[in-house]
């Protein structure tokens, strides 16, 4: 399905790759949990955390902690994706986790944008999921499933 020249899905692909899912960003990586993720000047691990029994997702950026955050048990168990680029000579961290439902119109996404040196700009659970992130000049733009979109400048 075509949309504003936007490669979009009808349904949606559960496992979507971290290049497709952020559209025309420089540098893309899927999470892996347990495993220590490289992109570009950026490590993420993923730990589990028995107490909560979601995880904690950590984030060094050029070797020093920039993020240490939670993740709640349904992202935890879902799909980790960032991406990173400059947007006016600033450069961006962009995280989304997509929840695990057998229901896909009860799948929830949480995003978030930070600073390269870990300042949250924006991170909120979404109700719905994104199917598409995509990269502009001067932010970003989600498209949802349900044929939403969101636009979002970055200044």
């Amino acid at each position: 399905m075509q949309k504003s020249g936007i490669q979009t899905s009808a349904s949606l692909k559960q496992q979507a790759n971290s290049e497709t899912y952020f559209q025309d960003f420089p540098e893309t990586a899927e999470i892996a949990a347990k495993v220590p993720t490289n992109m570009g000047p950026y490590q993420f691990v993923v730990k589990p955390s028995r107490p909560t029994k979601g995880a904690v997702m950590e984030v060094d950026h050029q070797g020093a902690r920039i993020i240490s955050a939670h993740l709640p048990t349904p992202f935890a168990r879902g799909q980790i994706l960032s991406a990173s680029m400059n947007v006016r000579g600033s450069e961006y961290l962009f995280l989304a986790a997509r929840s695990v439902s057998k229901l896909i119109s009860n799948s929830k996404c949480w995003f978030g944008i930070f600073r390269a040196d870990g300042k949250k700009i924006y991170a909120t659970v979404l109700e719905q999921q994104v199917d598409l992130v995509k990269a502009h000049d001067d932010g970003v733009s989600l498209f949802f499933l349900n044929g939403d979109t969101m636009r979002m400048r970055l200044m």
